[in-house]
């Protein structure tokens, strides 16, 4: 999804709170502040004007895409490349992909919506790929970005997902048969929820209400290698209970406190190797790691 959608939904969910914490709370139906939030918009881009309207979000995503990656390296984690939907759509490469659906016979029109039979390939129904007002959905753009990686040489995709998107595997395989691309060149890879608990306390998150804790505050609370440590504490199929007090914690019930104060004791060891002259072969060491046990 292009980050510019996101920011969107993002100041969308903002204006949502800002209603919710206002006089006007539980004044209005869910729909009805959907509307409400919408018209504020493009009240917004109208008294800006789209050139300065379409400036701003530019600058906003630049910062805002700026501020992710600095986040993640801190977290140690480096993309080597960085993908752009905005740029997809500008190539035609979203209405390219719909075009080969088109011509393998794998659309329909209902409802003034283009639908995809994806339910010919194991999904358990069709998707809507351009909307009434002939915008793309996410859907759409997925089929061209995973059509995109195929074109670049690419024979194995592999996908990391959260779980709460287990029912997007057969419809991203589906788009992939129907490209006359063999599904099994996808692997998705889903990755169970992590809940933040403080004080024996579930921390209640919400990106829609805006209730949620960035990854910076995160490693600001409890440092890179606690956060690393729990987060890979666990397999991905499995749910993680991050305990922040835990993480915090000096005393051998932290395991990341635990593995850093043995480390400590074994650079003493070998502090004391050095200053009485002793050499540490490091393959004797390996071939005797047995011993330990």
């Amino acid at each position: 999804e292009d980050i510019a959608q996101q920011i969107y939904a993002l100041f969308k969910s903002n204006i949502l709170t800002l209603l919710d914490n206002s006089a006007l709370k539980n004044t209005y139906p869910a729909k009805t502040k959907d509307e409400e939030v919408d018209l504020i918009i493009n009240d917004f881009k109208q008294h800006l004007g789209s050139d300065v309207f379409a400036a701003l979000s530019s600058a906003v995503t630049e910062i805002v895409l700026k501020n992710i990656k600095n986040d993640l390296e801190n977290f140690g984690v480096v993309f080597d490349n960085w993908f752009s939907e905005k740029e997809m759509i500008n190539k035609g490469q979203i209405n390219q992909s719909i075009s080969v659906l088109k011509e393998n016979k794998y659309v329909y029109k209902d409802g003034g919506a283009l639908w995809f039979e994806t339910s010919k390939f194991k999904d358990d129904k069709d998707r809507v790929i351009l909307r009434e007002d002939g915008s793309s959905t996410y859907f759409a753009s997925d089929v061209a970005y995973h059509l995109d990686k195929r074109a670049r040489g690419f024979d194995l995709l592999l996908n990391v997902l959260g779980s709460d998107h287990h029912g997007y595997v057969a419809r991203l395989k589906a788009g992939l048969e129907a490209m006359d691309h063999p599904a099994e060149c996808l692997e998705v890879i889903l990755i169970q929820f992590v809940s933040l608990f403080r004080g024996n306390k579930k921390i209640q998150m919400s990106t829609r209400t805006g209730d949620f804790i960035p990854l910076f505050e995160l490693l600001e609370e409890v440092g890179k290698d606690a956060a690393r440590f729990f987060y890979v504490s666990r397999s991905n199929d499995q749910h993680l209970n991050f305990d922040l007090d835990l993480a915090k914690a000096k005393n051998n019930d932290n395991p990341v406190y635990y593995i850093q104060y043995a480390h400590a004791r074994i650079h003493t060891v070998f502090q004391e190797l050095r200053r009485n002259d002793f050499n540490f072969d490091k393959n004797s060491g390996i071939s005797n790691l047995g011993l330990l046990s």
